[in-house]
C-alpha cells in the first residue's frame, strides 16, 4: 500500500486548529500536491478504528497539532503517536509537529523531532496576522516533506541554526573559513571592493525606511553572485565558500521577508497612512529587524576574516569605524525593540501604540469599528484599574483596557441621547478632563456625553 497521505493527529478539543489547517492547506490539496487526512473524514457509520489504521498506514507525513490535551489523550499516546513514532524512527513516516499552545512536550518523545515552529512561541499565543504566517509556513514544511524532490526554498531559520547562539543575534566562533593562501589575494580584492562598495551594511535604518533595505540587499546580492563566478580558487575553507554562504543567507532573507513586506504595504488597510507609518505596522517587523542583524553581523564577520588574510598595499584591511558599524550601532535593534512593544488590532493590524488609541475604537477603517458605539479613552498614568459608568449603564462600572502604558480606552453600544458619566481610576471618581461638565440632582459634577444617530 503506498505511502502518500497527510495524517492530521489532534485532540478533538481541538477541533479550531485542525480546521484552520485545514483552511490552509486547501489549495495544495486540490492542486493534488497534498492528500490530508483526519478523522473527520471518517464516514457515520464506519468502523471508525480500522479507518484510522488504514489512514496510518498509507500515512506518508504526520502532521501533530501539539497542546495540553493532545499529549494527555490516552488514544493519540497508544493508537496514533505510539505507532508514528515507531514509523519515524525506521525512516517510513515524516514528523512535523506544531505548538499549538505551550505544554510538557519536552517529557514526550518529541523532543527528539524538531518542531515546525518554535515551540517557545505557540499558535495560540500569535495575532491572527501572525497565526496565518505561520500556518503557511506550516503548509510548506508538509508539501516539501510530501515532495522531497520539490525545490527547496532558502529559509533563514536555517541561517539562524547553523550560524548564531541559541537564536540570539550573537555569531557562533568559527562560522566562516579562514584558510586562505597567497594565491587567493586577488580572489579577495575582488570580494572585499564588491561588498564594501554596498553602503547598506553601514546605513542607519533610523533613518530611512524599511523599504530601501530589500532594494539593496538585492543590490549586494546581485554584486556577490557576479564576483562569485570570477572567482578562481574553488575548494572547502576557501573564499567562494565564504560567498557562497553569504549568497545563500542573503536570498533567505529576502525569501522570508520580502514579498511578505509587499503584501503588508499594498493590502487594503491603513492607506491614510504614508509609508513610513504604515510599515510600521507590519507584523513581520520584529523579526525582519533581528534577522537583518544577524545578516549585517555574517557579512562583518566574513569581511574581518577575508581583510585578515589581506596583505598591507594590495587589499584595503577592514577598518575599526566600518566593523564598529555592522557590528555595534546597527539600528534595526531600535526597531526591533519598537515592534516587540507594539500592541497590534487583530482585525486590521493598526499600531495602537502610534499616536493616540484610535483602533479598533473609533478607526473607521478597521473591519470591527462600530458606528453604533461610543469610545471611551482616558489617561492614567500608573493605574491599576480605569473604569468607565454613567447614565447609560445605570451607573454600574464598565472596565477599559489598558491597550499601552496609561492609556485606556474601550467602547460601548449606547442608545442616541444625553448621558452623565465618570471614569474610576483605582476606586476614584473623575470627571473626563476632554468634555463638559454639569451637576446631578445631588450637586456631584459629572461629564456630559451626546450620543447622535449613526
Amino acid at each position: 500500500m503506498p505511502r502518500d497521505k497527510v495524517f492530521i493527529s489532534y485532540s478533538h478539543k481541538d477541533t479550531r486548529w485542525r480546521e484552520e489547517l485545514e483552511v490552509q492547506l486547501k489549495p495544495y490539496v486540490r492542486g493534488g500536491s497534498i492528500v490530508s487526512w483526519s478523522d473527520e473524514q471518517i464516514a457515520r457509520g464506519s468502523k471508525w478504528f480500522g479507518e484510522i489504521k488504514s489512514a496510518l498506514a498509507q500515512t506518508k507525513v504526520a502532521v501533530l497539532l501539539v497542546t495540553p490535551d493532545f499529549l494527555a489523550s490516552d488514544f493519540i499516546h497508544e493508537h496514533e503517536l505510539g505507532p508514528l513514532l515507531k514509523e519515524a524512527e525506521q525512516g517510513g513516516v515524516k514528523i512535523l509537529w506544531v505548538p499549538v499552545h505551550a505544554s510538557a512536550y519536552k517529557q514526550t518523545p518529541l523532543k527528539n523531532y524538531q518542531a515546525v515552529l518554535d515551540p517557545g512561541k505557540p499558535l495560540a499565543g500569535m495575532t491572527k496576522a501572525k497565526r496565518d504566517q505561520a500556518w503557511v509556513k506550516v503548509c510548506e514544511e508538509i508539501e516539501k516533506a510530501v515532495n522531497p524532490s520539490a525545490p527547496k526554498e532558502p529559509d533563514f531559520s536555517s541561517v539562524r541554526e547553523v550560524f548564531f547562539k541559541d537564536n540570539s543575534t550573537e555569531l557562533k566562533t568559527d562560522v566562516f573559513p579562514v584558510k586562505y593562501t597567497e594565491t587567493m589575494l586577488d580572489d579577495l580584492a575582488r570580494v572585499l571592493a564588491e561588498i564594501r562598495s554596498k553602503r547598506v551594511l553601514f546605513a542607519d535604518l533610523n533613518h530611512e525606511l524599511w523599504m530601501f533595505v530589500f532594494p539593496s540587499l538585492k543590490n549586494i546580492l546581485s554584486g556577490l553572485v557576479s564576483v562569485n563566478g570570477t572567482i578562481q580558487r574553488k575548494g572547502p575553507n576557501d573564499v567562494k565558500q565564504c560567498v557562497e554562504q553569504l549568497i545563500d543567507a542573503t536570498k533567505a532573507y529576502l525569501a522570508d521577508y520580502e514579498a511578505d513586506y509587499a503584501r503588508f504595504m499594498e493590502g487594503p488597510w491603513l492607506r491614510d497612512l504614508a509609508d513610513s507609518h504604515k510599515e510600521r505596522n507590519w507584523p513581520a517587523l520584529g523579526d525582519a529587524a533581528e534577522d537583518l542583524i544577524r545578516l549585517r553581523r555574517m557579512f562583518g564577520r566574513a569581511l574581518k576574516n577575508l581583510a585578515a588574510f589581506a596583505h598591507e598595499g594590495k587589499i584595503l584591511l577592514w577598518t575599526e569605524e566600518e566593523s564598529r558599524a555592522v557590528e555595534e550601532s546597527i539600528r534595526a535593534e531600535k526597531w526591533s525593540e519598537f515592534a516587540r512593544n507594539r500592541k497590534l488590532c487583530s482585525a486590521c493590524g493598526w499600531n495602537l501604540n502610534y499616536r493616540r488609541v484610535k483602533c479598533p475604537y473609533d478607526h473607521s477603517m478597521c473591519p470591527s469599528f462600530d458606528p453604533s458605539e461610543t469610545a471611551f479613552e482616558y489617561e492614567a498614568y500608573g493605574a491599576r484599574v480605569v473604569e468607565v459608568a454613567g447614565s447609560f449603564s445605570g451607573w454600574q462600572p464598565i472596565s477599559l483596557e489598558q491597550l499601552e502604558y496609561g492609556k485606556w480606552a474601550t467602547r460601548v453600544r449606547i442608545p442616541p441621547g444625553v448621558y452623565q458619566y465618570k471614569f474610576i481610576v483605582d476606586g476614584q471618581w473623575q470627571t473626563d478632563p476632554r468634555a463638559s461638565v454639569e451637576s446631578d440632582s445631588a450637586g456631584n459634577m459629572n461629564s456630559v456625553l451626546f450620543v447622535r444617530e449613526s
